[in-house]
C-alpha cells in the first residue's frame, strides 16, 4: 500500500511538473542541464536529447550575464524575476524572467540549481513598439484627410502626406526640397509669405486661405487655420507642421469634418476608458460618461469636484504633473484613484499637455484606464506561481514531513504577506490536529497554539477540519467565523484569516493550513481556487513524502525482523553443539566432585568449572527464550501467585536502597503461561529497573485486568482487541531517550559499561512475552523513570498447583536395571554411561540408530529403559523409539536434545507426551529423570 501511495503521489507530482506553463530546469553545480519539463523544451526550441547535458552558459549572448547571475544565485541562495535574454540555436532572441534557487546537501555543499523561466518576449516586443512614437506619428500624419505640410526653418518643404500628393497630383519627390511659396498662386503669395514668416518665428498666425497650384495647373483653395505644431531636433525648432483643408470640395470637407466630430463624440460618449479634459489647477472641464462606473459619482458631481480629491495619494498627482509637463505627454502613468465608496482603483493615465497660444500650460487631456482587475489577476498569478514554487522547493529540500511543512508555511506567509501561520496534520487514531509547523508567533502566543481535538468548539482549525469548509476572511469581523470564534480571534489579535482543509486523493482529511494577519487583507473570491490548488499540491507532496517515509519505516521494520530472526537462527543453530559441550563439562565436573578420592586442592577449580557451565547453560537458555525457540509448557497460571513467589527473592537482589511495592488485583484472570519463564521475565525487568536507580528509588510491580477495544489498539502496533492481564514493572530511575527506547529490545544492545551486562535481559523478556502470545509496551522519558507493561491473553481455565518433582537422594540410585544409551556425541555419551553405571545401572551404549537397533536385538530386547538423543546421524530418536515400542510397547523411553528448532521434534514429543530431558542436564537431573521414568512404568 505504501508503494502504491508513493507511485500515485509521484504521478501527481510529475503531472504538476510537466503541466507547468513555465519552463522548469534543473542543473548541476557546473550549470549543466540535467532535467527539464516540456515547457523548457519549447522555450529553448530543441529536443530533450539536445538540451539535457548542455551547459546553460553555452547559449550565445547569455554567457557573461548568466555567469554573473549564477554567482549571485550561489551567494544569495535564490533569485526572483530577474530579466535576461539568450539566442536560440536558430538565431531567435528570447527574453525571459528567471526565478531560481540552489540545491545543497545536508552539509551545505552546492549540488546544483533549480530555475523557473517565463517567456516575456511578446511583452518585450510590445514595450519596444510603445517606446517608438515615430510609427504612431507617421500613421496619424499619413492618414489625416487634411493637407499636412512640414516646412523647414529655411522655408523649404521637408515632407507632405498622402492628401497633398493625391490632391495636387505631384509625386512626393517633386514637392520635397522646393520652397513652399513656389506652390502658391501669385495672387496669394504675398499673404502666404507673411503668414509663413510669422509661423517660423514661433508666433501664431491667423487663419489664411491660400491658392495652391496643382501639377495640372489648376488652383486649389486651401484654408490654413491657426495652430501650428513645432517639430524639434536636438532641442531646437527644426520645422513646423501646418495643415490645411482643401476648399475646392468644401461640402465634402465639411461633411467629413462633421463625421469626424460625430466619431469623436461617439468615442467620447461610449469609450470604456475614461476620456477627460482638466485644467492645470485640477478643475474638470469635461469627462466621459464611463467615469461614473470608475468613480461612483455622476458626471455632474465630477464636474463640480477638484480632481485632486480623487487621488488616493496626492503625491501621485504631483509626480504626474511634473512628468507630463517635462515631456509633453505621458503614457501608462500609474496612479491610485478613489471610488466614492472609499475603495481604491489602480489606473493608468495617458495624457498630453494643453497649451495656450503663448505656450503656457493650461491643462491636460487624455484617458484613464482602470487596470484594477488586471493587476489583481497579475498579482494572483504571481502568488500562485510563488506558492507552487514554494511547495516544489520544499518537496525537494525537506528532510522529513515536519521540515516540508515548515518550509512551505514560511513561503506561504511570505507570498501572501501574512503575519503568522500554522500547519496541523490530522491523527485519525486520536482525532487530533497535531501542530507540525508554526511561523510568526511570539513566545507568548506560542503558548496558545497546541494540538487540537477535532471536536473542539474553541479553535478555528478544528472547525475547518470537522466541517470541511474553508475560511477566506479578508476581515474576520465581517465573516461568519466572527460570530462563533470571536474570542479565539481576539486572543491571537487576528483581523484576516485563511484556514484551508487538506484532503488526500481519497477525500480523507490530512490536515489544515492556516494563515493570519493583524490587519485586514486584500483577498477576493477567486483566491479560493488558488488555495484549493495549493491544498491539492500540498496534499500531493505530503502523500508522496509520507509514502516514502512509510516505505522506509517498513524497510526498517523488515530489517529489524530479519535481524531478530537471524539472531534466533544463530541461537538455535549453536544450541545443539553448545549444549552437548556444556552437558559434558558440567557432568564430568560433577562426577569428579562426587569422587571420594578427589584431592581437596582440585575441588575449588572443579566447582568453578561446574558453575561456569551452569552460567553458560543459562546464557543459551536466554538466547533461546529471546528467539522463542526454547520449548515451554503452557498451563493456566495465577500471575499473582507467580509474582508473590518471585518477590520473596527480589528484595535482596535489588538492594536495600530500593523500596519495592507489589500491587495485585484480587480478581485477576488466569493466563496460559510457563511460570518459570514468567518469573525469569520479571527477574530481568526488575534487574533492569535496579540498574536504572543507582541512587535508590521505588520499584512497583502491579497486576490488573484490562479489556482492549479496536480504538485502544489503533495506534499501538502490537496490540489487539480482547481480554488481557497487564503485568507492569515501574521504576523511578533515570528514564530513557526516544533513541534508546527504539533499541532496548534488540539482543546485545546495552547502555551499560563494557562487561557490566550481556544486553539480553530485555530482549529475553520481549521473547518470553511474544512466546506467550503477548507483547511489551514501554513508557519512559529522560529523568522520569520507566514503566514496562506486559500484556498476556486471559483464559477462563483455573490454575492448577504444580506437582512436586523433587526426590530424595537415596531414591536416585539404580538397582541393576538395564539401560540402552543412544548418543552420537562421544563426551555426552561417555558422561551418561559413567554416571548411570556409578548409580547402579547396567548400561549399553550406541552412537546411532542402526547401532542401537543392533544392540537392542542382540540383547533380546531385555532393557528397562531406552535413553536416546533426538537428533542422530542416521535418523531420528523419535523414529528409533517408535520401532522399539512396536516390538516392546511397554518399554520405558526417555528422549533428550540440545536443539531448539525443528530438528528437536519438540511438537511431536509434546503432543505424544513422551518423557524428555533438555540439554544441558546436570548429574542429579539425569539420575532423577531416569529413576522417575522407570518407576512410572
Amino acid at each position: 500500500m505504501a508503494e502504491a501511495a508513493a507511485r500515485d503521489a509521484e504521478e501527481r507530482y510529475t503531472s504538476l511538473f510537466e503541466g507547468s506553463r513555465d519552463a522548469i530546469v534543473s542543473a548541476d553545480r557546473d550549470a549543466v542541464i540535467v532535467e527539464a519539463n516540456s515547457a523548457a523544451l519549447k522555450l529553448f526550441g530543441c529536443s530533450r536529447k539536445d538540451l539535457i547535458g548542455r551547459r546553460a552558459l553555452s547559449y550565445p549572448g547569455v554567457g557573461a550575464d548568466l555567469g554573473a547571475l549564477l554567482e549571485e544565485l550561489t551567494e544569495r541562495g535564490y533569485l526572483e524575476d530577474v530579466e535576461f535574454s539568450f539566442r536560440r540555436d536558430d538565431g531567435t532572441r528570447v527574453h525571459c524572467l528567471l526565478s531560481a534557487s540552489v540545491r545543497r546537501s545536508k552539509n551545505g555543499r552546492l549540488n546544483g540549481f533549480v530555475g523557473i523561466l517565463r517567456d516575456v518576449s511578446q511583452r518585450h516586443a510590445a514595450l519596444e513598439a510603445l517606446r517608438s512614437p515615430e510609427a504612431k506619428y507617421r500613421f496619424l500624419f499619413e492618414q489625416s484627410p487634411m493637407m499636412n505640410f512640414i516646412i523647414g526653418m529655411d522655408g523649404t518643404v521637408r515632407d507632405v502626406n498622402e492628401a497633398v500628393v493625391q490632391g495636387l497630383g505631384y509625386g512626393i519627390e517633386e514637392i520635397c526640397g522646393r520652397p513652399a511659396l513656389s506652390f502658391v498662386a501669385p495672387e496669394s503669395r504675398a499673404a502666404a509669405a507673411e503668414s509663413l514668416e510669422t509661423d517660423l518665428r514661433g508666433e501664431e498666425a491667423g487663419e489664411l486661405e491660400v491658392g495652391i497650384v496643382a501639377k495640372n495647373g489648376s488652383v486649389h483653395s486651401v484654408l490654413f487655420r491657426p495652430g501650428r505644431a513645432v517639430i524639434y531636433e536636438n532641442g531646437q525648432p527644426a520645422a513646423i507642421l501646418i495643415a490645411g483643408i482643401d476648399l475646392t470640395d468644401r461640402n465634402r470637407a465639411e461633411m467629413a469634418l462633421h463625421e469626424s466630430d460625430e466619431k469623436y463624440r461617439t468615442l467620447f460618449e461610449e469609450s470604456l476608458d475614461v476620456v477627460y479634459i482638466t485644467s492645470r489647477d485640477g478643475t474638470l472641464v469635461d469627462i466621459s460618461p464611463s467615469a461614473a462606473s470608475l468613480f461612483g459619482y455622476t458626471r455632474e458631481e465630477l464636474l463640480r469636484m477638484d480632481v485632486r480629491g480623487l487621488y488616493a495619494n496626492i503625491e501621485d498627482r504631483k509626480m504626474f504633473q511634473e512628468e507630463v509637463e517635462r515631456t509633453g505627454a505621458v503614457h501608462g502613468f500609474p496612479v491610485r484613484l478613489l471610488h466614492k465608496d472609499g475603495g481604491v482603483r489602480e489606473c493608468l493615465l495617458t495624457s498630453t499637455v494643453r497649451r495656450a497660444p503663448d505656450g503656457t500650460t493650461v491643462g491636460y487631456q487624455g484617458i484613464i484606464r482602470d487596470v484594477t482587475e488586471q493587476r489583481r489577476v497579475e498579482r494572483a498569478r504571481n502568488r500562485e506561481r510563488e506558492a507552487l514554487r514554494t511547495i516544489a522547493e520544499a518537496a525537494v529540500r525537506a528532510t522529513d514531513v515536519p521540515d516540508l511543512c515548515r518550509r512551505a508555511l514560511s513561503g506561504f506567509i511570505r507570498t501572501f504577506a501574512f503575519d503568522l501561520g500554522t500547519i496541523r496534520l490530522y491523527d485519525d487514531g486520536t482525532r487530533t490536529l497535531r501542530v507540525v509547523a508554526v511561523e510568526g508567533l511570539s513566545e507568548e502566543d506560542l503558548q496558545k497554539v497546541n494540538d487540537q481535538p477535532i471536536e473542539s468548539g474553541h479553535h478555528t482549525s478544528a472547525f475547518v477540519a470537522r466541517t470541511g469548509r474553508p475560511i477566506l476572511a479578508p476581515d474576520v469581523t465581517e465573516h461568519d467565523i466572527w460570530r462563533t470564534h470571536a474570542a479565539r480571534l481576539r486572543e491571537l489579535r487576528l483581523r484576516a484569516l485563511v484556514s484551508w482543509p487538506i484532503f488526500d486523493t481519497k477525500e480523507e482529511l490530512l490536515g489544515v493550513l492556516q494563515l493570519g494577519a493583524h490587519e485586514p487583507k486584500e483577498l477576493v473570491i477567486e483566491d479560493a481556487s488558488l488555495f484549493d490548488t495549493i491544498a491539492e499540491m500540498l496534499a500531493a507532496v505530503l502523500e508522496r513524502r509520507q509514502a516514502l517515509e512509510d516505505k522506509e519505516e517498513m524497510r526498517s521494520q523488515l530489517l529489524q525482523a530479519q535481524k531478530m530472526e537471524a539472531v534466533g537462527r544463530l541461537a538455535s543453530g549453536i544450541a545443539h553443539d553448545f549444549n552437548n559441550l556444556l552437558t559434558a563439562i558440567h557432568g564430568f565436573a560433577e562426577l569428579a566432585l562426587a569422587s571420594e578420592d578427589l584431592p581437596e586442592r582440585l575441588r575449588p577449580d572443579l566447582d568453578r568449572i561446574r558453575t561456569s557451565a551452569e552460567r553458560g547453560a543459562r546464557l543459551v537458555r536466554q538466547l533461546l527464550l529471546f528467539s522463542r525457540k526454547e520449548p515451554v509448557h503452557l498451563t493456566p497460571v495465577d500471575l499473582n501467585m507467580t509474582t508473590q513467589e518471585l518477590s520473596k527473592i527480589l528484595a535482596p537482589l535489588i538492594g536495600e536502597d530500593i523500596a519495592m511495592n507489589v500491587v495485585l488485583d484480587s480478581e485477576l484472570w488466569p493466563v496460559m503461561a510457563d511460570a518459570a519463564s514468567i518469573q525469569q521475565m520479571l527477574m530481568n525487568l526488575a534487574v533492569n529497573a535496579r540498574d536504572a536507580m543507582p541512587a535508590g528509588g521505588t520499584l512497583t510491580i502491579e497486576t490488573t485486568n484490562t479489556r482492549l477495544s479496536d480504538e485502544c489498539c489503533a495506534d499501538r502496533p502490537e496490540a489487539r482487541p480482547g481480554r488481557f492481564v497487564c503485568l507492569s514493572v515501574r521504576d523511578t530511575g533515570t528514564g530513557m531517550s526516544d533513541d534508546v527506547k527504539a533499541h532496548i529490545f534488540e539482543p546485545f544492545f546495552s547502555t551499560k559499561a563494557r562487561g557490566k551486562g550481556t544486553g539480553l535481559g530485555l530482549a529475553v523478556a520481549y521473547g518470553i512475552a511474544k512466546q506467550h502470545g503477548g507483547w511489551i509496551e514501554v513508557e519512559s522519558t529522560e529523568g522520569a523513570g520507566a514503566t514496562f507493561r506486559i500484556y498476556l491473553p486471559a483464559v477462563t481455565e483455573e490454575p492448577r498447583r504444580a506437582a512436586d518433582v523433587g526426590a530424595p537422594a537415596w531414591a536416585l540410585a539404580g538397582g541393576g536395571e538395564r539401560i540402552l544409551v543412544v548418543e552420537d556425541e562421544d563426551t555426552v555419551r561417555d558422561f551418561a554411561v559413567r554416571a548411570l553405571k556409578r548409580s547402579g545401572y547396567v548400561v549399553f551404549a550406541a552412537a546411532n540408530v542402526s547401532e542401537a537397533l543392533r544392540v537392542f536385538n542382540e540383547q533380546n530386547r531385555e532393557f528397562d529403559l531406552v535413553f536416546s538423543d533426538v537428533v542422530l546421524p542416521d535418523g531420528s530418536g523419535v523414529q528409533l523409539i517408535q520401532e522399539i515400542m512396536d516390538e516392546k510397547p511397554d518399554l520405558p523411553i526417555l528422549l533428550s536434545s540440545g536443539h531448539a528448532d525443528d530438528k528437536s521434534r519438540w511438537e511431536t514429543i509434546r503432543d505424544r507426551g513422551l518423557p524428555f530431558i533438555p540439554k544441558p542436564y546436570s548429574l542429579p537431573e539425569l539420575l532423577r529423570t531416569v529413576r522417575e521414568t522407570i518407576r512410572a512404568h
